[in-house]
């Protein structure tokens, strides 16, 4: 799960849905010019149903907003593990926008990373080399225009990065990427279960 919030620096971040247990993946990620954040959540072997989640930060703001990515096959007893980066004026080279590396603990397992534009504009990103595209959420908080999210899997505990493409150089970006673990090595690996979800937006 990707939130997102209206503040340039890391407020204390909750989500909840009455039900499941929502754990926060390494730091937020802020960018204090923009005055965006963003962070990751994981909710492991959750009970079925509908639920609605909500996401509570310890500071009144504008902004917000719930990305739900959905998957099976994975570790629930796994440790996940996170990076992120704040970037302004991207090239618009190949793979020029970046998460930053991340070095799995373990291995295989998922590799997620998403891409938030942070500004009003119309730049996109499009999905890395090697990278499975899930899709951009358009507009789904309001004066964002796009995000994107992509995902692949490990086999290797070498450094890697989420990557993506910009078509122009003129905003900035926030990116995170999640990795977790599957049980045990080796198997038939995660797979998407249903894709990405918006959950939930906010102003």
């Amino acid at each position: 799960m990707i939130c997102t919030y209206g503040n340039g620096t890391a407020l204390t971040e909750t989500v909840t849905d009455g039900t499941n247990t929502y754990t926060k993946v390494g730091s937020t990620v802020s960018d204090a010019t923009n005055n965006q954040s963003i962070v990751a959540f994981v909710c492991k072997n959750p009970t079925p149903g509908t639920y609605t989640q909500t996401l509570t930060v310890s500071s009144s703001c504008q902004y917000k907003g719930i990305a739900c990515y959905r998957y099976s096959g994975l570790d629930a007893s796994g440790t996940a593990q996170a990076v992120g980066a704040v970037s302004a004026s991207v090239a618009t080279s190949t793979d020029a926008l970046s998460t930053g590396n991340l070095t799995p603990a373990t291995q295989p397992g998922l590799f997620l990373a998403v891409a938030l534009e942070d500004q009003t504009g119309t730049t996109t990103a499009a999905a890395g080399t090697g990278f499975t595209d899930r899709s951009t959420i358009a507009s789904w908080v309001t004066n964002i225009s796009q995000t994107r999210g992509e995902d692949k899997r490990l086999t290797s505990t070498s450094a890697v990065a989420g990557t993506f493409t910009v078509n122009n150089a003129t905003n900035s970006f926030v990116t995170i990427a999640v990795f977790v673990p599957e049980p045990g090595a080796g198997g038939g690996g995660a797979s998407n279960a249903g894709g990405r979800s918006l959950l939930g937006v906010g102003k």
